[in-house]
């Protein structure tokens, strides 16, 4: 490269060097100051808002996919449970064990019967099944969210 090359190439890095280090600085002190009535206040930021208390949080699922009595698959489900109820709310974290249990049992059941190595899984059916073991567990009241599902195929 030649010598007004690299100068030129130089300026322009210096130039969008500046340009991108104010604002991200300005951003920063900005959230720095607005989260500072709350630090003033004694009461350490929380990360929990009224919103997520009404849901809770189960750790993914994975159940095999059968195919001729062989593990074709596995199908993998990160599923919520809005528990807008306080009382229910209780009830359901006391259960927490016994809902896994019920929630495992039913996309077992779903996973042996229904799943297809080389289909999506079917929304509609894994959410009736899981919604109906939740409504004989804790009775009506709480609702189940599926917000990830897809299919691994491994043989």
């Amino acid at each position: 490269m030649s010598r007004f090359a690299n100068a030129f190439l130089a300026s322009v890095a210096a130039f969008f060097d500046m340009t991108f280090r104010l604002p991200c600085a300005a951003l920063l002190a900005l959230s720095v100051f607005a989260s500072a009535p709350a630090w003033a206040s004694g009461a350490a930021p929380s990360r929990k808002s009224a919103v997520s208390e009404a849901y809770l949080l189960f750790e993914p699922f994975q159940v095999s996919v059968l195919e001729n009595y062989r593990v074709r698959g596995m199908v993998t489900l990160e599923v919520y449970l809005q528990v807008p109820d306080e009382d229910l709310r209780h009830k359901t974290e006391q259960g927490m064990a016994r809902l896994r249990d019920a929630f495992v049992r039913a996309l077992a059941d779903y996973g042996t019967h229904v799943a297809q190595a080389d289909r999506p899984p079917d929304i509609t059916i894994i959410s009736h099944k899981l919604q109906d073991a939740a409504d004989e567990l804790m009775g009506p009241g709480a609702h189940v969210l599926i917000t990830q599902a897809y299919v691994r195929r491994t043989g």
